[in-house]
């Protein structure tokens, strides 16, 4: 495994001191790696090695000289493509947006990983205006997991999990307002983390929805992840929503011992019903953690199934994301995204007051249910990836059952991670950890314990096996 492409971001900037391996030498393998298998997983929207190729060579002179810019320097990671990196065009997976206008300004978190060092190689795919759980559209197509091409990534960071898992940079920006962190890397086997919402800063807001929505990392393991977050929760005043800047990093010094730790368990979290393959994955990971001294308590369903209660609230956002679309560009955008914004259309302001008040009640459920129970274990999805091009909130596959174990987080503002707990017939299925509000690093040590009690390994034989695979198909 000498192979740079795999190495954590902590292990490449160790090596970049040490001088054993340098920013210029990683991203030129991570290029050769996206010859290979970019074309068959399209994580990307934009690519430009070329550029950031050159600031590679400023980070080789600076770490030559002992004098890194930050944490991340020389590091390649990748931006989704829903916020702005300037001097990029930002296209959101939509054909309305135009590719030949670049940003002008970077997006608060992406200039606090530009200041760390990070080079960025690229922008990643996503749903059109990050809309649904599958990474498809009319722009761009279906982004694929490397675990099984014919299988999507999820959404709506699916070009970021994607590239992680496909040892396209080792660490991904990406937006969750809905599962969006959690649902793609639980497909991809890698580990994603939604913090406590407000942590880091988000512009613009726009309507209700914001409040839902926040940015975080995915890498292939929690300490890259917290490493990302530390970078990313630069605070910004004109986010009203931002908390205040907590200096202290959020990876634990020392990892905590499962015998300290207690978990509850629900399989039925908010009504869900996973499949058979997905839960006997999720026993035997629990197995091992009560194995190594862990106490796991096993709940009921904790909150009611959310599509009643928030349904009106979600198609009453969608409406408002329509109108801001001239009716003349419509035939332009996803039609699923119309017809369900066109049914949100007649909501009225009670619906949405509602929607709000239901959220205020939700969040005070999850808050007194996590004053018995510090740390709630779920599967992520009910199942491993669907099929690439599925259709979108048809049968099976809606907004409600694709995130039900997930959405909650998203509507509390409370924290939550994912982390790959083994393979259900070869594919990898995610382990969620959520905690109160604002518990984020005892969340992150706790998902650090579990992370090396499960020891997936990543890269996985498995997926190793498959990409090598792509690399053949590509070369015929």
């Amino acid at each position: 495994m000498d192979n740079p492409i795999w190495s954590s971001a902590t292990e490449l900037t160790t090596a970049f001191r040490l001088g054993n391996l340098t920013p210029v030498e990683v991203l030129t393998e991570i290029s050769r790696q996206a010859e290979r298998v970019a074309p068959v997983l399209n994580p990307f929207q934009t690519v430009r090695f070329d550029m950031a190729l050159a600031e590679a060579e400023e980070a080789t002179t600076r770490w030559r000289n002992q004098r890194p810019c930050g944490p991340l320097d020389g590091v390649p990671i990748t931006i989704k493509d829903t916020v702005d990196l300037a001097g990029w065009p930002t296209l959101k997976g939509s054909l309305l947006t135009d590719a030949s206008v670049p940003a002008r300004t970077d997006a608060p978190s992406v200039a606090s990983l530009k200041r760390a060092g990070a080079v960025i190689f690229a922008k990643t795919t996503t749903p059109e205006f990050a809309w649904k759980s599958l990474t498809q559209s009319r722009r761009n197509g279906a982004t694929r997991t490397p675990w099984d091409v014919t299988r999507n990534a999820g959404g709506s960071t699916g070009g970021g999990a994607a590239a992680v898992a496909a040892g396209l940079g080792p660490i991904a920006h990406g937006t969750d307002g809905g599962g969006s962190l959690r649902m793609p890397p639980s497909y991809c086997g890698v580990v994603g983390i939604k913090p406590t919402n407000g942590s880091i800063p988000f512009l613009p807001q726009s309507g209700p929805s914001a409040r839902m929505v926040v940015e975080g990392p995915i890498a292939r393991n929690v300490a890259d992840a917290a490493l990302a977050l530390d970078v990313m929760r630069q605070p910004d005043r004109r986010d009203p929503l931002c908390l205040p800047y907590d200096p202290e990093s959020w990876y634990p010094a020392s990892r905590p011992d499962l015998t300290s730790l207690t978990f509850a368990y629900a399989p039925g979290f908010a009504g869900a019903q996973a499949s058979p393959g997905t839960l006997a994955v999720i026993d035997e990971a629990l197995r091992l953690l009560r194995q190594a001294g862990a106490t796991i308590i096993e709940v009921g369903s904790v909150i009611p199934p959310m599509r009643e209660r928030f349904e009106p609230f979600w198609l009453a956002s969608m409406a408002q994301a329509l109108r801001s679309i001239p009716e003349d560009k419509r035939d332009l955008v996803d039609p699923k995204l119309v017809e369900i914004g066109l049914s949100g259309m007649s909501i009225g302001p009670e619906a949405i007051w509602q929607g709000l008040q239901h959220q205020l009640d939700l969040t005070a459920e999850l808050a007194t249910f996590h004053e018995t129970h510090r740390f709630l274990i779920t599967p992520t999805m009910l199942d491993t990836a669907p099929a690439a091009d599925l259709p979108y909130h048809e049968g099976a596959y809606t907004r409600w059952s694709a995130t039900t174990y997930v959405l909650p987080a998203n509507t509390t503002g409370q924290p939550a991670l994912t982390l790959p707990a083994g393979l259900a017939d070869d594919l990898p299925v995610g382990l969620q950890i959520m905690a109160r509000r604002y518990d984020d690093r005892a969340l992150i040590a706790a998902g650090a314990a579990v992370e090396a009690r499960l020891a997936f390994s990543t890269p996985h034989p498995v997926l190793l096996g498959r990409l090598a695979g792509i690399n053949q198909k590509s070369h015929h």
